[in-house]
């Protein structure tokens, strides 16, 4: 091997290396890892009650980070639905509109597999609403943050705004909107 040679395999396993702790650090990191026990996975029942616990024990700011973590990774298994659907169309229809073209083609095993897609997700984006509400509330009456409370809120609006297929999208919507002008 000449010289040259080992210099561009240095080089390359330097940048790869490099790569691969970036790669760690940003994408593989959870932050739930420095939750509390009961927290490890943030959707356990447990999880909540310990952020109803901690709450009550005026510590909002753990219970804001948890409830952030559990909007992320809901985030995250929303997408992975929409990943699997086949019939990716159906996330842009309304409610009514999905579950007309859903009814068509529920006896083949893709309809019915979008069909269970469809509402899982749906059901995902009503928890990350839920959960943006309960977040924003600690974030401006607890910590007195109206301006992190209306983000909070006009992120999960964006979000319904964005997933027309969410059954009541419309009255959910203008019960975000009524909360953010109470924010004003």
């Amino acid at each position: 091997m000449t010289k040259k040679k080992a210099i561009i395999y240095g080089i390359i396993f330097i940048v790869l290396f490099c790569a691969s702790l970036i790669f760690r650090a940003v994408v593989l990191y959870n932050p739930s890892k420095n939750f509390n026990d009961m927290c490890k996975n943030v959707f356990a029942p447990s999880c909540q009650a310990y952020v109803v616990q901690i709450v009550g024990e005026k510590k909002y700011d753990e219970a804001v980070m948890i409830q952030k973590e559990k909007i992320r990774q809901s985030k995250q298994i929303l997408n992975i639905y929409k990943r699997k659907t086949t019939d990716k169309c159906l996330y842009k229809m309304t409610a009514r509109e999905a579950d007309e073209a859903l009814i068509a083609c529920i006896g083949k095993p893709k309809g019915k597999t979008d069909y269970y897609l469809l509402k899982t997700s749906a059901t995902v984006v009503q928890d990350i609403v839920m959960d943006s509400v309960a977040m924003a509330q600690i974030q401006a009456v607890e910590m007195e943050n109206p301006v992190a409370a209306y983000n909070t809120l006009k992120s999960a609006k964006k979000l319904l705004i964005n997933n027309p297929y969410v059954p009541n999208q419309k009255e959910a919507i203008e019960y975000l909107e009524t909360l953010m002008s109470q924010l004003d």
